[in-house]
Formats: C-alpha cells, structure tokens, sequence
C-alpha cells in the first residue's frame, strides 16, 4: 500500500524487462512450454495433409512457437478437391497426426470446439440454435376481436411465448392460453384491452467463417441443453477423451449476436428472480424507461447473465470429462465478464486494433490501421483480474488482431504491445496468427483476412525468433510469479444492467469496441486511473466474488489471492447481498472504502 514502495516495484520490473531484451539471457530456472508464445492456426477449407502440417509445425517450432491453437476456417478458391469433411475420420485422422507431430516437437496443440466462430454448425437442431424476443403491441383491442398470430417473419421458428391483456385500470391477466390454433378471440369482458405479445424468433445467427460443409445455424448461448446436444458429436468423434490431443478446448468472443432469448427463460426467470415476467411485458417495452421499467430490464438482464454463465460452466464442465482444459474470451458477453472469465481454466482477453504510443519515430499509418479501435489496458484487466481473484495461474490474450494490414505489421509495432499485456497481467500470448500454407504455395502464400500474418511468406518472419524468445523469457517470469496486488476495486456492474444503453435495447451488449460507451469517464474508471496515478496495483472483483470471499488475519480472503483492502466506487446500485457481505467483511477488520458514499439504492426489483 506503500506509494513509493510501488513505484520502486514498478521501476525495477520495467528495468528487469529491459535487461532481458537487450541480452537475450534465459532466466536460471527450466523453461515452462507455455512460457512460448502460441499461435492460433487457421486450416483453411481443412485442406490439410500430413507433409505440410509437418512442415508448417516446425517451421513454427523454429521460430520459437510452443503451441498452436487449430481453427477450421473458410476456403481457398482453387483447393476444394483438397478440402476434407469436418470430423470425418480422416479429419481426426489429420488432428491426430498433428498431435502427435507436435508432442516430438514440445509444442502443444488446442482447438475450437467448431469452426469459425462462434459454437454451432450443421449438426445444430433450428431449436437450438440462437434466439430473439420481439414485443408486439395492440391498442383498443375490442370483445369478439380475432387476432391471428401466424408468423409472417423470415425465420423458421416464431413462437407466440405469451399474450398479456392491460386493462384501461391498469390491471393485467395473462391470457396465453386462450390462443388456440395461433388464433385469439378477445372475449367480451376484455373489450378495449391493450395486448403485449412476446414471439420467440430464430435462429438469428450462423457460423461465422465456417469451414465448408460445416455451415449452420450459431447455438443458442443461453441454454445448457443445447450445448450438451452440440457436445454429443465431439464426445463420439473423440470417443470421450478429447484431451488426448489437445491442451485445450476453446470458445471464442461472445458474437451470439441477438440472443436475447431461449424457450425455458421464463421459467428460470421465475426461479431464479421470484416473480414472472410475463407480468412485466409493458416495462420490458417501455421506452420511456420508467424507473420500474430499469429495474425489470435489470433483473432480465441479470438473469440472461447467469443462463450464460451456465452455459460457459457446462463447456467447461464437458472439457473436465474429457480431460482438457477450457479457454474461454468473455468479453462481448451480457455477463459480469470477471465471472465468466473466472469459469475458465485460462481466461483470454484481446488485443485489437493499433494502440497509439509515444515512442519516437514508431510509425503509425492510418491508412492500414483499423479505425475507432484502441486497446485498453483497462479492459485487459479484466481476464487478469478474474485470474488473480480465483488463483489461475495463465492469463492468455488473442494478440495483435488488426494491429496493421497484411505485410503492413513490422515487429517494431508488436513490442510495445506485448509489454502493454504484460504489465496488464497476461502472461500467455497467442498470436492472431498463423494460417496453415502448404510449401507449394505461392506468395503471398495462403492468408487469413483479420491476421496479422506470422508466417515465412512475411519479410519480418526472419527475426520473429528473437521476438519470440524475449516473450519467452517476460512469461517464464511472469507465469513463476504470483500476483502481488493489495487492493481490489468493486466492478460496479449493476449500474451498468440498470443504464448502459437501456433506452436503445433490453439485451446488455458491452465488448471491446465499445468501451468509451460503458467504461470511459465512468466512476470506476475514475477510481482505477487515480490509483494508478498514485502508484497503486489493484485487481478487480464482481459481487459473485465479494460474497465468496472470507477474513484471514484481518484480510480478504478470496478463492485466490488475499487483499487488504476493499474500493467502492462511487454507484448507484447494489445487491442487498454484496452490501450486507461487505458490512460483515468491515465488521471482522477488512478495510473498505466507499468512495464519496454508499449505494443509493439496491438492485433490480425482486430485491
């Protein structure tokens, strides 16, 4: 807690970093394999053969990369007598080889659970896959009225989930089971109801970049028993033990996009909330957003979180049974991100975009530069946190996504990058990356669109050893080490269900592109930049992690790490629990402080 303790801590690990560059030396202690940079590996259309896989592996190996992360990705034009059928036989026949081939090496090898991005494919049912709500609204519906309620939309499945009749004196009834045949006729009592109507639609979404043949609807990111299905494939393709060759499983950035729904969420709403929704239908469309109509998009929203959160427990439940671990990006998800990204064996975050560095003469072109995306050290914190709070000992990021264009991404520009993720607290890079090329290939050989191409066919690619073995060095440090940091800072998320973009849409959206939105010039972001300021380290901690946490020797235990010290930034909101955990860890000596004042209020309405 020592101001200029810190600082010295801090100057004598920039310096530390420096020496390791500038020599070259190894760290006295045996190397960790995950001490080395990994790289994710494109299979382009799966067109891969035992030769080039060998070739492209040591090639790789050569350069100082440890592991390869598979993604079965789109085509090349011109190959596809090439291309081999996603799971078949003799495309586990290929995953084999490659496992095999790269344990003589001393690399390790992950892989999606898919193709592309993110889960789901062909073997995907339409009623599992993702899922949207709409709300309809009919004024001065008359007695003897017939409504038809026949989809007339473009998706396959639209269900009529429940119809709620407001009365002129503001009394509701749900009168869902009075449609028949998806046809309602307003009884004579109800003459001059205003009708809510809720329509579950999809699926919404498909694979994303999908391999050939392996296209198909994107699973729904809110149902558990959709995942189990999906996971059906992999259980018999790898005859339960997928952790035979490969490291680890791994699900990608939350781009579920419209999921807002599944078919049992009223039902869990229900029991994880204490009321029904369906009561609710007008505040969740209200768009005025009345101070009750935050409160039920909140509870919604908080409920949508869990549903996902158990969603990502069961991946990574699956991944225990057949002995891998579980990587998992959370950002993007309608979660507390630090609780989805604690689920996971390795939480990953990403670096996208170029960040802007005052280092003389770094180039920074913006005509090869993506536009509107700068990485924030702040959000990486995120993953590192989560790893911290619940005592993982990887942190890993997909590195250098759109960092420059293809050919335009000199090592130069990478550097200061990496040292941004370490001083954030990740520890294990993956390039964003490598795509599988065969030896024929002409320049500028096969390539992946959003790379920024660590391959030979790249003129930097004669030098990118030296870069790998200084990322080598930072991490066997940093992976040996445990955290050190006193202070955690309460991640205000309730706030965020309560307001951010509340007017625009019930679904939480919150990602990496749009942080100025939700974290820029917020309170807590004030809170950790004058802590900064003032030379202090801090990790941060969600409500779930307060409440599961306990006093040691006058500290906060967590499931982790020990802290001194507790910050509240200043908030509206607070769950009843997180407040009375607090008060109860302040009672048994921990230090917490509230920054100005307490919470003006508690969470959601059920509370």
């Amino acid at each position: 807690m020592n101001n200029s303790k810190n600082k010295k801590k801090m100057y004598f690990l920039l310096m530390l970093i420096m020496i390791i560059y500038s020599s070259g030396c190894s760290v006295s202690h045996k190397t960790a394999e995950t001490s080395k940079p990994y790289t994710y590996w494109w299979w382009m259309g799966n067109a891969v053969d035992s030769a080039n896989i060998s070739y492209n592996l040591k090639m790789m190996h050569q350069a100082g990369i440890g592991g390869v992360h598979i993604i079965p990705i789109y085509r090349v034009k011109g190959e596809e007598n090439k291309f081999i059928k996603y799971l078949s036989p003799r495309w586990n026949d290929m995953l084999r080889y490659t496992s095999h081939k790269a344990a003589e090496l001393g690399m390790d090898v992950d892989m999606t659970l898919g193709t592309g991005w993110c889960f789901g494919g062909k073997t995907v049912k339409e009623r599992n896959g993702v899922m949207g709500a709409v709300i309809e609204r009919m004024e001065n519906c008359q007695g003897r009225m017939t409504i038809d309620f026949t989809s007339k939309s473009e998706y396959s499945i639209d269900t009529v989930l429940c119809v709620l009749a407001e009365f002129e004196d503001g009394k509701r009834r749900d009168v869902s089971s009075l449609v028949s045949a998806y046809k309602l006729t307003i009884p004579d009592t109800m003459s001059g109801v205003t009708l809510y109507i809720l329509r579950m639609q999809g699926p919404k979404k498909r694979v994303k970049r999908a391999a050939p043949g392996a296209d198909g609807p994107m699973l729904n990111p809110l149902s558990v028993q959709a995942f189990k299905e999906y996971a059906k494939n992999y259980q018999r393709a790898f005859n339960g033990n997928i952790g035979k060759f490969v490291g680890s499983i791994y699900h990608d950035s939350y781009e579920y996009y419209g999921a807002s729904w599944s078919g049992s969420l009223f039902d869990e709403f229900k029991k994880r909330r204490g009321y029904k929704l369906q009561h609710f239908l007008p505040e969740l469309s209200d768009s005025g957003r009345s101070a009750l109509s935050r409160r039920i998009i909140a509870d919604y929203r908080q409920t949508v979180a869990e549903l996902h959160c158990d969603y990502i427990r069961a991946v990574k439940n699956w991944a225990v049974e057949n002995n891998a671990q579980f990587r998992n990006q959370a950002h993007g998800s309608p979660t507390n991100w630090l609780d989805s990204y604690a689920v996971a064996d390795i939480p990953e975050t990403e670096s996208f975009g170029a960040s802007i560095f005052k280092i003389l003469k770094l180039e920074r072109d913006e005509r090869y530069i993506s536009p509107g995306n700068i990485p924030k050290k702040d959000v990486y914190k995120f993953a590192s946190s989560a790893a911290n709070v619940t005592g993982k000992k990887l942190v890993s990021c997909e590195t250098h996504t759109w960092l420059r264009e293809h050919f335009r991404v000199a090592l130069s520009h990478c550097k200061p990058e990496l040292d941004k993720l370490f001083v954030s607290g990740i520890n294990h890079i993956y390039y964003h990356g490598t795509a599988y090329s065969p030896k024929e290939a002409a320049w500028p050989e096969w390539l992946f669109y959003a790379s920024t191409n660590f391959a030979p066919s790249n003129s930097q690619y004669c030098h990118f050893n030296v870069q790998n073995k200084y990322i080598e060095n930072c991490q066997n440090i940093l992976q040996s080490t445990k955290p050190d940091n006193e202070i955690i800072v309460y991640f205000p998320f309730e706030d965020i269900l309560h307001n951010f973009g509340v007017t625009k849409e019930i679904l939480l959206t919150i990602n990496v592109h749009n942080e100025e939105e939700w974290l820029d010039g917020s309170e807590f972001e004030k809170t950790i930049v004058e802590l900064r300021k003032k030379g202090f380290t801090y990790d941060y901690i969600s409500e779930l992690q307060i409440v599961n946490s306990y006093v040691e020797s006058g500290k906060i235990r967590t499931s982790g790490n020990l802290y001194k010290t507790i910050i509240v930034p200043k908030c509206e909101y607070m769950p009843l629990k997180t407040l009375r955990k607090l008060a109860e860890l302040s009672q048994n000596g921990v230090n917490i402080i509230f920054i100005n004042d307490l919470p003006a209020t508690y969470s959601g309405y059920s509370e």
